[in-house]
């Protein structure tokens, strides 16, 4: 299960619309990166009255951090940002999803990070 994981982190960016209408556009930064590791985490959303919750999931190998951001329908913002700090070493798996009234995806997106742990031993 692992090896399939990591063979779908090697691809930069992956963008699965649920109902092939949304899209779900994604930018990390940096996305390799020297621990402990600062990222920052941009989503553009278009405007929609389903538009409920935008979920952003940072799952590593001794880390998880997950957001819930409430949305105002098509009054929500365009751009939402976030940061994410002192991210220990290792490969990291970053989702983002954007949820309807009823919890449904209307969109999913995942991309890879990778942290590089500090050199021990000396």
């Amino acid at each position: 299960m692992k090896t399939a994981l990591r063979v779908c982190g090697v691809i930069a960016l992956t963008v699965m619309p649920v109902d092939g209408i949304e899209r779900l556009p994604l930018t990390i930064t940096p996305t390799q990166a020297f621990a402990p590791a600062a990222m920052r985490i941009r989503a553009r959303i278009e405007p929609n009255a389903d538009n409920r919750v935008f979920a952003i999931v940072a799952d590593g190998n001794e880390f998880y951090r997950r957001s819930d951001i409430q949305l105002d329908g098509d009054q929500a913002p365009k751009t939402i940002e976030m940061r994410l700090s002192n991210l220990p070493g290792g490969e990291c798996e970053i989702f983002a999803a954007l949820l309807d009234v009823a919890g449904h995806e209307r969109a999913i997106v995942r991309q890879s990070a990778r942290i590089i742990p500090p050199i021990s031993g000396r």
